[in-house]
């Protein structure tokens, strides 16, 4: 049974930030607490069961970045959205890479908090569903091909508001890729509509978060697995994503359709019985960095 009101940590040097954040988080029905550093942060998270955490990019004592290794650290696995008001193509790419669910801009509007901890909460909850007793504080217990599989579950319900889970089963060491497929393909295939709205200039950071997490998982899979081809076109389309969230909002369809090509390439390669990567891969690594 899930508890009935999930937590969520706001952490940011700045008094006001802190008090905001907080308010919209009641709001919205959520039990807030709050820190002014990574440091208060984690002696919180040690005593005090935290859902979801709210951090500043750039605070003192411990950075933002600093305090997420930390938490990953100690095995907690908690996600983290990073508020900040500037995020550059590096930091968008460290933050993922250490785990990061997402980031948003300062100021922080009330409907955009709203949406992303409607988002994150959806995860939380999926995570719930498929581990025993809160698969996300679980997560470092659990055998690697199940962590990755539940955590693409879990992105793309966050992203589709998905109210009912497939139920998962694990499945042996012998009979991993049949299942690792069916996974992968339903995550890359969510990104089709993100797709159509980029090229059409709506829910651009939505979007770009979306596939974001969606390559970083793919990523983590293929990396997991041995599939280095199949891991590089992941990290160039990862690479490209955070290029687009760092252009101020300028659509760079070139990229876009890069990225779509790179999506078909790796849905192409899942949808094999055999772990065979398409010829084109090179080609399409290219375009990505055009």
């Amino acid at each position: 049974m899930f508890i009935d009101k999930l937590s969520v940590l706001i952490v940011d040097d700045l008094i006001d930030t802190q008090e905001l954040l907080a308010v919209y988080a009641k709001m919205n029905g959520f039990q807030a607490y709050t820190a002014f550093d990574g440091v208060e942060a984690l002696d919180l998270m040690e005593n005090e069961s935290i859902d979801i955490v709210i951090s500043d990019l750039f605070m003192p004592k411990l950075s933002g970045l600093s305090f997420l290794r930390e938490v990953r650290k100690r095995g907690w696995k908690t996600p983290f959205v990073f508020a900040t008001a500037y995020a550059d193509k590096d930091s968008t790419i460290q933050a993922f890479s250490n785990g990061a669910y997402d980031y948003m801009l300062k100021p922080v509007k009330a409907e955009d908090f709203a949406k992303m901890l409607g988002q994150v909460s959806s995860y939380v909850r999926t995570m719930e569903k498929l581990g025993p007793q809160g698969a996300v504080k679980q997560l470092k217990n659990a055998s690697k091909f199940t962590n990755v599989v539940h955590e693409m579950h879990a992105i793309k319900n966050s992203f589709s508001n998905e109210s009912k889970e497939k139920v998962l089963t694990t499945a042996t060491n012998e009979n991993q890729w049949p299942e690792l497929r069916i996974a992968a393909s339903d995550l890359l295939n969510s990104n089709h509509k993100s797709f159509e709205w980029l090229l059409r200039g709506k829910n651009f950071n939505w979007d770009l978060s979306h596939l974001l997490r969606v390559s970083q998982s793919i990523e983590r899979l293929c990396l997991q697995e041995g599939l280095l081809e199949a891991a590089k076109l992941a990290n160039g389309m990862s690479e490209a994503v955070a290029l687009l969230r760092s252009e101020n909002h300028l659509i760079n369809e070139a990229r876009v359709e890069a990225l779509r090509a790179a999506n078909d390439c790796l849905l192409e390669f899942f949808g094999q019985d055999q772990a065979l990567i398409p010829s084109r891969t090179r080609e399409i690594t290219d375009r990505l960095k055009a």
